[in-house]
């Protein structure tokens, strides 16, 4: 894509354009994760060396990192609070600029943990070869417990009620009750290796990798509605 190409809806109903352009950032290496918590406070995570890059609304830079044989998934909480999981790491680290302060590697209730979301006050960590979700407390790292899952859960998602996981081994996503973990249902993806999710305030929009497809899913019951 050229810098600066302007893409525009072709839809009367949304006249709005976006402006995409390439930047300049700090080589570290191959970019895994990307999370957001305002459009000046933006980290990436590299996926090969001990290192994030931070956006603070005018240039990004380098920050150290716990070290991790891969770093899976970014999740920006607050300005002064950023979790990491990936293997052989759950970490938080408290980005007081210039200032990182890491919190020792915390237990993800299970193995090569691949994706994380955050209800409001706890963290969801999908561990791919477990085959579960944890919950986990953000404010002291308390471990709260783990839910079965489909086949190799990637990528949770919060809709303000519930957390979706999308089962990238099953073709399906699981709903579970972000209050007690409990199961609401697991539902087909209409296609093989789901391993994307987005909640855009009304549905749930999934991808399936190898199909190269997607679908929407409806929160309340689970039905394919696109």
């Amino acid at each position: 894509m050229a810098s600066g190409q302007d893409l525009s809806n072709e839809s009367a109903a949304a006249n709005t354009s976006v402006t995409f352009d390439f930047v300049s950032t700090p080589e570290v290496g191959g970019i895994g994760s990307l999370s957001a918590d305002s459009e000046n406070d933006i980290w990436a995570a590299s996926v090969t060396d001990s290192a994030a890059l931070h956006f603070n609304g005018s240039t990004w830079g380098e920050v150290p990192m716990a070290k991790a044989s891969r770093v899976n998934k970014l999740a920006v909480l607050s300005p002064t609070s950023v979790w990491a999981v990936g293997q052989k790491l759950t970490t938080q680290f408290s980005p007081y600029w210039p200032l990182t302060v890491f919190r020792p590697p915390t237990p993800s209730g299970g193995a090569r943990p691949s994706g994380i979301a955050f209800d409001g006050a706890n963290l969801w960590i999908a561990n791919s070869n477990s085959n579960n979700i944890a919950k986990i407390r953000t404010s002291d790292a308390t471990l709260l417990g783990t839910f079965g899952t489909g086949l190799a859960p990637l990528c949770p998602v919060y809709d303000g009620t519930n957390v979706w996981v999308a089962n990238r081994g099953s073709g399906t996503v699981t709903k579970l009750r972000a209050s007690d973990g409990a199961n609401q249902g697991t539902f087909s993806t209409g296609g093989s290796t789901p391993n994307h999710m987005v909640f855009d305030g009304d549905n749930i929009w999934v991808t399936n990798e190898f199909d190269d497809s997607f679908v929407k899913i409806r929160p309340s019951d689970g039905a394919q509605v696109f």
